[in-house]
């Protein structure tokens, strides 16, 4: 057993977390969302939709600096 182990899982943990946080996920809204499925091999996964957070953030930046302006 690694001593480490559990600042290993907890490493992942954030980065995961910092990925989930830098994009917005939504549900493709012109797909019908099948609530019955289950992730094996040959399962139909449901489409997401995902926008970059990160632009969100410069175009708040970009009009905070036009209203100090």
């Amino acid at each position: 057993i690694c001593p480490g182990q559990h600042v290993a899982y907890k490493s992942v943990s954030i980065g995961t977390v910092l990925i989930l946080w830098a994009f917005r996920l939504t549900l493709d809204p012109t797909q019908p969302l099948d609530d019955t499925w289950v992730h094996e091999f040959g399962e139909k996964i449901p489409a997401v939709l995902y926008q970059i957070r990160v632009e969100d953030s410069r175009s708040r930046a970009q009009a905070q600096d036009e209203e100090l302006s």
